[in-house]
């Protein structure tokens, strides 16, 4: 038997071109849902951010609103006079808590599916690592307000003011 060396070459020629072209279509797919992944993560991340922007715009808004009430109480601490409902409900008012609630479910997606990776602009990927690790900061700032709230406020609520008379 003769082998046609010609045949076998184009046919081998074909395989590889074959081979080729489906592993070219293939890293095209696999590339393209890559950047749509990278594109819903990057617009999750908008959204989180944006969420926490308006949860701290409302906490601001709330502490401002402690510190006129604070204004508005200060002159009676320490004193009977004044209309006694007024004052309480104002001090209660400043008991109530302020909380912040990190919006990292975007993040720690990215961290957990291992999808980091498709974020490739270093100076992003570094400015949401220090975005991510400021929420332990803020964190601990709004745990120490609780404290305060629990140690001072607590005492107060405890030793100065007669529940009897109001």
């Amino acid at each position: 038997m003769k082998i046609k060396w010609k045949y076998a070459l184009g046919e081998i020629l074909i395989v590889i071109i074959g081979i080729s072209i489906a592993f070219w279509l293939n890293n095209w797919k696999e590339n393209s849902a890559n950047q749509q992944q990278k594109k819903q993560y990057l617009e999750n991340l908008v959204l989180d951010i944006q969420q926490e922007i308006n949860q701290l715009e409302e906490n601001q808004k709330s502490i401002h609103d402690k510190l006129r009430r604070i204004k508005v109480i200060r002159p009676f601490l320490g004193v009977n006079e004044g209309n006694r409902d007024s004052i309480a409900r104002h001090i209660f008012n400043l008991a109530r808590t302020i909380n912040f609630h990190p919006e990292n479910t975007t993040h720690q997606t990215l961290i957990n599916s291992r999808d980091m990776k498709l974020i490739n602009d270093f100076q992003l990927r570094r400015n949401m690592e220090e975005h991510y690790a400021f929420h332990k900061q803020v964190l601990q700032n709004y745990e120490r307000i609780h404290k305060i709230h629990e140690n001072y406020l607590g005492d107060f609520f405890i030793h100065e003011i007669d529940y009897t008379n109001m």
